[in-house]
């Protein structure tokens, strides 16, 4: 699972976001500049850290 993510369901655990908040409302929007430079990331790398 991803880090963020779990991070988050801490946050409604533990009260911090409200439980009925919809995932895609706690996601960072990326801009077109944004989505361009992570197509540029080696996620492969780092996903081996």
């Amino acid at each position: 699972m991803w880090s963020w993510w779990l991070e988050k369901q801490n946050q409604i655990k533990n009260g911090e976001i409200p439980a009925n908040t919809p995932g895609y409302a706690m996601v960072k929007w990326n801009n077109e500049a944004e989505q361009r430079w992570l197509k540029t990331l080696n996620v492969e790398a780092m996903n081996e850290e």
